[in-house]
Order: structure tokens, then sequence, then C-alpha cells
């Protein structure tokens, strides 16, 4: 699987869950990418040890990384030159 086949089956996936209804402009993918970063360091400032799975830095890493992946997709211009 390619980088671009990759974006695009993650972006699918969010649309197909509704948790990406419309397209969204540059401030607010930015703002919901600062979120999830926000969210990792407020685990391990609380002290949260990383937690496989959903819960701690692991989850809020993973769901950055999630927002990174379909915002890309959601350019129509591909991730990677291939």
């Amino acid at each position: 699987m390619t980088v671009n086949e990759f974006a695009k089956e993650v972006h699918e996936n969010a649309v197909a869950h509704g948790w990406w209804e419309t397209a969204r402009s540059f401030p607010e993918v930015a703002a919901l990418i600062h979120s999830e970063v926000s969210e990792a360091l407020e685990e391990w400032r609380d002290g949260n040890p990383a937690i496989y799975g959903c819960c701690g830095i692991p989850g809020a890493v993973c769901e950055f990384d999630w927002r990174v992946w379909q915002a890309a997709r959601q350019n129509p211009a591909e991730v990677i030159k291939e």
C-alpha cells in the first residue's frame, strides 16, 4: 500500500463513520491537530503512563496522526508524489 492509498483509506473511513462530513478550513484542521498534541502533553504532565490503546499519550498521538492523514487527503493533490 502506498502512502497516498493509506491516506485515502483513512479519509474514506472517517467519512464513512461521520467524522468528516464536510471539507474543513485550514484553521479548523490546525486547531484539531493542536488539540491532540495538547491532550498528549496534558497526559504527560499528569504523570499518566503510556498506556497501549486508545488512552493516554498513545491515544492522543494516534488521534493526531489520524487527523493529519485526514487533512492531507482532503487536499486533492497527492500527499507524496510517487
